[in-house]
Formats: C-alpha cells, structure tokens, sequence
C-alpha cells in the first residue's frame, strides 16, 4: 500500500476505461472536481488480489474510491528529501 490513513495527497489526473483492470472501480464525472486538489486519506482498500492497485476515499466529498495511481503524496513544507544514493 502506497499511503496511509491522514496522508495529504494530490489527485493527478482522471482514470482511464483501460485502467479499469487495474483497481476494480470505474471513474465517474463527479471526481473530475477534485483533480489538481489536494486531500486527506479517509479510508483505503486493498491492494485487492484480484487487482494490482489499492483505492482510496478522500475527504472531498465525492464518496468515490481513488485509485492510487492518479494519487501523488503531498510533501510537507521544510521536509528533507532523502534520496538512496544521499544515504551511507
């Protein structure tokens, strides 16, 4: 699972119909408002074993799942990026 409950996450873009397979959920016109916005993790479901991606429920009032790749982590103010090669 890539976020947490009460992660701040920014939804990136629509859902496509061929992404359908990959999280079990269709993207529905109303969530079109919340992409370029950035929102609290309510909720979260799977990674199914069916499908390859966990969903998410946003606090944005849509009561829609998200899929996780159309959701980017929102960094917080004054965090220190940490990258693998950065560490010894």
């Amino acid at each position: 699972m890539k976020f947490k409950k009460g992660d701040k996450v920014k939804v990136l873009r629509a859902s496509t119909e061929n992404e359908y397979e990959l999280w079990g959920d269709s993207w529905v016109y109303k969530m079109n408002q919340s992409i370029g916005k950035v929102f609290i993790i309510r909720l979260y479901c799977g990674p199914h074993t069916i499908y390859n991606f966990a969903k998410y429920k946003l606090e944005d009032n849509s009561y829609c799942w998200f899929p996780e790749f159309v959701l980017e982590k929102e960094s917080v103010a004054g965090q220190q990026l940490v990258f693998d090669f950065m560490k010894e």
